[in-house]
């Protein structure tokens, strides 16, 4: 070492050199290449050794090679735990030649200019193991010595048994502790100690060095005692273990004591860091003794120095409340050290080198004389940013533009979100209507409304009717963007025919695959049956795994459809020969809007929802879906979902028709009913269909027309259409509610939007009930005979 660093050379710090001089104990530093870089005077008493000869050397150098491994150990966990202290006792080459124990406690510091030492001190503990080896070497013979001596101590042999406890040991632990002789000693430790302890006794037999440690005991009074342990390895001359003598000394009144400070010392601390202004203590120098977290901001700004260097640090310049530089003699920490003012306080200005300009309110307080805690004549400061300068106000107007901008991107933002829901209303509209008059005019025929059908013409309108329900289904699927988004699609439960389910779904896609000369086998297992889940999403997961495997299986390929029905839950299993799938791109296919471009499947066209869909309908059944495929092997699709029979109870919805109770044959009662509906389409199927079923029928195409033939005479039911010319269903429903001669007339919404809200919308307006179109016309039917049976009972 050239130089003598801050921590190598006393003089460069007065008070650590004062203190060095007078402690009895050594103070040292090690640098993290083990050299000594600072030791106390105290080591020349100790050991004869020079200051001068000791600085540089390697530590370990110093150590009786005895206890030079177990020393090392010793450094070794300092430096990987730099957060604790840890204590040890070894002993050290002196000039004098003689065995001289030392006591030590290490930890890691980080000392300025320096970087990580490891320091600590050096306590001369040789007097205590002369009589700790005097003891042990005839302790079977001298046990009532230790019961006079007033420190705590006990006695184990080599297998850890207790065979003595001192007196004062008892006194401390009660009469309560004489059970624990001929036990293990360890079974007195704290759980929590027990593991540390023992490994540190091992060592200490091993290294034949006693070992001093920390740990807990219960007391009499069922309280953890923290006790220092100095635990002393006895063996016999020719060295056989037998056993360790245990000297306990409390400190549990200095660890509560300890704690305490250290609480209040925490508290102060975060007081100080919770404060926005800058607070510190210097000394007459100007040197920084304390500060917050403010405060080493602050100080950052003027290269981590003093008070003084705030206005010193690269150019810096202090200004007057006016803006003129203010001279040295004028500063706060200058006036208030030289005049007879405990306090002063002062706005200033500092200029920094890079031109910008902070405005503090600074009060500075001199320490009382003898305050102790801190130097003759130090000061107390603290520094409030009252900065009000252009800086400031072009942020705010930055803040402002940008919060308008926002404000204007979440108007655009909303309005297109509105047009959105606009443009799926109007599209639910458009598609909705078209497919009133199919579906409705199917089941009409399917009742043999309009004349008599052969077999071949009702299982073709079936098939009609069923793809129509498809198509409304994929329409709902796409439509209603809003339950998608919010997660609210939930399943409709009700009685599900799987044969029936699997054997349309293979209608559906026989066309494609007979094009392309496939074979579709499928496989029924016994009892594939009635079961209780969502026929809809039950079809479409079977719909879209064979139009997938009819799309990527070659011609004159082969796909098989097989159900494999348990007791709560059945497998849909799919099957094909197809091109088959790489593992590294399996999880990809369930992914939307993904097209694995590979293959025979680059030519095929398609949104990539397919699949996509298929898992989250699963999903959202509790079910999984598991995928077996390799290359030019095809692939294999297995559903796994459950069967809540449990829930089979009620099925039934009549606004959708999924069950009715109504049968086809029940002779209905004569009732008049009023239709306001202003597609042509729709108005010849709802009155061939309500005709059909024994109902006079008058219509209305507007909603004003609708009030006022209401208004002309009586009946039984309204089914009100909400989107008509001259006045809206919901305006036509809201007057006739209005007034008391109509409050118990069945009125039945009819709406081709079946967006989110819409059911809430024409409830509010008074409608009994909503249905959406398509409709079905028997669960129509259904609903109206419903209705009026209700609302004519006494009381309703």
């Amino acid at each position: 070492m050239t130089e003598p660093s801050m921590a190598s050379d006393p003089s460069a710090r007065s008070p650590l050199a004062t203190l060095a001089r007078v402690l009895p104990d050594v103070l040292f530093l090690i640098d993290p290449e083990g050299r000594v870089s600072y030791i106390s005077p105290a080591w020349e008493t100790i050991t004869g050794y020079t200051v001068a000869e000791t600085i540089g050397r390697d530590a370990l150098e110093m150590v009786d090679p005895r206890d030079r491994a177990s020393l090392a150990m010793v450094f070794t966990r300092v430096w990987e735990r730099a957060d604790a202290e840890l204590r040890y006792e070894a002993r050290c080459v002196t000039k004098h030649g003689r065995d001289t124990w030392l006591e030590g406690h290490l930890h890691v510091a980080t000392v300025e200019g320096e970087g990580q030492l490891m320091g600590g001190t050096l306590r001369d503990v040789t007097a205590k193991h002369d009589g700790l080896g005097a003891i042990a070497s005839g302790l079977n013979d001298l046990r009532f010595i230790l019961d006079a001596l007033p420190g705590m101590s006990f006695v184990t042999d080599e297998n850890g048994q207790v065979i003595h406890v001192s007196a004062a040991c008892e006194r401390m632990f009660g009469a309560g502790m004489a059970p624990f002789v001929g036990t293990n000693w360890r079974a007195l430790l704290h759980p929590d100690d027990a593991d540390r302890i023992r490994r540190q006794a091992d060592t200490s037999q091993q290294l034949h060095a006693p070992f001093s440690t920390a740990l807990r005991l219960r007391a009499v009074d069922g309280v953890w005692r923290h006790m220092q342990l100095i635990g002393v390895p006895r063996f016999t001359d020719d060295g056989v273990f037998r056993g360790h003598l245990g000297f306990l000394h409390d400190e549990t009144a200095a660890r509560e004591a300890e704690a305490r400070h250290e609480q209040h010392n925490r508290l102060f601390a975060t007081l100080l860091d919770s404060l926005v202004v800058a607070v510190f203590v210097a000394d007459a120098e100007g040197r920084v003794l304390i500060s917050n977290q403010a405060g080493k901001a602050l100080l950052a700004r003027s290269s981590g120095r003093g008070i003084l260097q705030l206005a010193r640090a690269g150019g810096a310049v202090v200004l007057r409340e006016d803006g003129s530089q203010m001279p040295e003699d004028e500063w706060p920490f200058t006036l208030v050290r030289r005049t007879s003012e405990p306090q002063l306080q002062r706005k200033l200005g500092v200029q920094w080198p890079s031109g910008e300009v902070q405005w503090f309110l600074v009060s500075y307080r001199r320490v009382p004389a003898a305050h102790g805690a801190w130097p003759d004549d130090s000061v107390m400061s603290s520094w409030e940013d009252v900065t009000r300068d252009a800086e400031h106000a072009r942020l705010a107007e930055a803040v402002e533009e940008k919060t308008r901008a926002l404000r204007l991107a979440n108007e655009d933002l909303a309005r297109s979100a509105r047009m959105k829901d606009e443009f799926l209303a109007s599209m639910s509209h458009e598609l909705r209507t078209p497919l009133n008059a199919v579906l409705g005019l199917s089941e009409a025929m399917i009742e043999e409304v309009f004349g008599d059908v052969n077999d071949k013409q009702r299982e073709a309108l079936h098939d009609v009717a069923l793809s129509g329900r498809h198509l409304l289904a994929l329409i709902n699927d796409i439509l209603d963007l809003s339950k998608v988004a919010a997660g609210k699609m939930d399943p409709e439960f009700d009685w599900t025919d799987l044969t029936e389910t699997c054997e349309a779904a293979v209608r559906m896609v026989q066309p494609v695959a007979a094009a392309k000369r496939q074979k579709i086998e499928v496989r029924l297992g016994d009892g594939a049956t009635v079961r209780w889940s969502d026929p809809r999403w039950m079809r479409q997961i079977v719909v879209n795994l064979l139009t997938n495997a009819v799309k990527f299986t070659p011609e004159g390929g082969k796909v098989t459809l097989e159900v494999i029905l348990a007791t709560r839950d059945v497998t849909i299993v799919v099957s094909d020969t197809g091109i088959g799938i790489e593992a590294a791109e399996q999880s990809r296919v369930f992914e939307p809007f993904v097209q694995l471009r590979q293959g025979l499947n680059r030519p095929h066209a398609g949104t990539g929802l397919g699949l996509a869909l298929v898992r989250a309908l699963a999903e959202r059944l509790g079910g999984t879906v598991v995928l077996e495929s390799a290359p030019a092997r095809g692939s294999t699709f297995r559903v796994s979902l459950p069967l809540a029979a449990e829930h089979a109870a009620g099925a039934g919805n009549a606004l959708t028709g999924e069950a009715s109770t109504l049968d086809p044959l029940t002779e209905l009662p004569h009732r008049r009913i009023l239709l306001a509906e202003d597609n042509e389409a729709n108005v010849r199927t709802f009155v061939a269909y309500l005709q059909a079923k024994g109902y006079e029928v008058d219509v209305a195409r507007n909603g004003q027309l609708a009030v006022a033939m209401v208004r002309a005479q009586p009946y039984d039911a309204v089914l009100m259409d909400v989107q008509m010319p001259v006045m809206d269903g919901l305006k036509a429903t809201q007057i006739l509610r209005a007034e008391p001669a109509f409050s118990r007339l069945p009125i039945i919404a009819l709406t081709a939007f079946a967006m989110p809200g819409d059911r809430e919308r024409c409830l509010e307006a008074g409608a009994n009930d909503h249905v959406s179109k398509p409709v079905r016309l028997r669960a129509l039917v259904s609903l109206i005979e419903k209705l009026c049976v209700e609302m004519s009972a006494p009381g309703a």
